[in-house]
């Protein structure tokens, strides 16, 4: 009575697993729909290895792989996930990158990951090295990308695993919403400020809306079940402005305080009055709750790039 049920159980799952779930018994919509949600810049390997002297900058060509590195893409996860937005606007404008950075490690000169009251010293220490390679090469540009909005609430979205994130710096540890904004602040306008010192443009890209469900299994669902037409797969834009809101404020600071810094608003592409939306051109954006995958990532920059030449 024990071991028979393990045994079905067993052959069953490995059967399964063996024929990668039985997609077929989804419609052809669909299965397109699964794998556009889950495309990744990793596997998408038109990038050529770069030499070492760009360490710990990732050895992959972003962009124009025929022209010398130019840009760099500076960022934690929010700053990977936008490769593919990159890529694909080198290739417009004739230019290549490289990206460095690792997932949860603002991109910010001064400012310290907090766990338990400590600073992180491995992103601290990343980010002095990336930014003493951007001093050396003095690129024409850095890409400084983020999940803005958690460091400045210091939550995640609601059902998302992962405990409170904190920042600090050297005059102050606490875990509080007011210092990490003031270290958020602080820390953005000392590292454009770092920039601009050696002739570098910096170059913010806004953060995407993030969800308090994955989009992409809805949109998903919605190709597979009748029941779920009438179910929204986008967020309303009041929630987005709302956890957006020190940030937005923030952007507009620097904007005005910083002439030179450039600044991409992938907002004015996602969201009207009423929604941001999660799929573009019929292309789901999102991997997960927060990350683009590679050809939402390529769709957006499409549409943002057409929106830029039509003003």
């Amino acid at each position: 009575y024990l071991v028979l049920p393990i045994v079905v159980s067993v052959v069953l799952a490995k059967n399964i697993a063996r024929n990668e779930g039985y997609p077929e018994r989804f419609p052809t919509s669909a299965i397109e729909l699964y794998n556009q949600s889950t495309s990744s810049f990793d596997e998408q390997k038109p990038f050529l290895p770069q030499s070492d002297g760009y360490q710990p900058f990732e050895p992959y060509v972003i962009g124009d792989s025929s022209k010398p590195i130019s840009a760099f893409i500076w960022g934690d996860s929010h700053g990977a996930h936008y490769r593919t937005f990159i890529d694909e606007m080198g290739k417009k404008e004739e230019f290549s990158a490289l990206f460095g950075g690792i997932g949860g490690c603002p991109p910010l000169l001064g400012v310290d990951l907090l766990k338990y009251g400590e600073p992180e010293s491995d992103c601290t220490t990343l980010n002095r090295q990336l930014v003493s390679v951007i001093a050396t090469e003095k690129p024409n540009q850095v890409f400084i990308a983020a999940r803005w909005a958690m460091y400045a609430e210091t939550t995640r979205s609601p059902g998302e695993k992962g405990s409170r994130v904190f920042l600090g710096d050297t005059s102050d540890y606490s875990e509080s919403i007011a210092n990490s904004r003031r270290v958020l602040e602080l820390g953005l306008r000392n590292t454009i400020k770092r920039l601009l010192e050696v002739n570098v443009t910096p170059v913010i890209l806004e953060q995407v809306p993030d969800y308090p469900f994955k989009p992409s299994n809805c949109w998903f669902k919605k190709e597979v079940y009748s029941w779920m037409q009438d179910v929204s797969c986008d967020i309303d834009r009041n929630t987005v402005d709302e956890r957006f809101a020190f940030v937005n404020q923030l952007f507009t600071n620097l904007k005005s305080d910083f002439p030179e810094v450039q600044f991409i608003s992938v907002m004015d592409v996602l969201c009207d009055d009423k929604l941001c939306r999660s799929r573009v051109n019929d292309v789901p954006l999102y991997e997960d709750n927060n990350h683009l995958n590679a050809d939402g990532a390529r769709a957006l920059e499409v549409i943002w790039m057409s929106k830029v030449n039509n003003k």
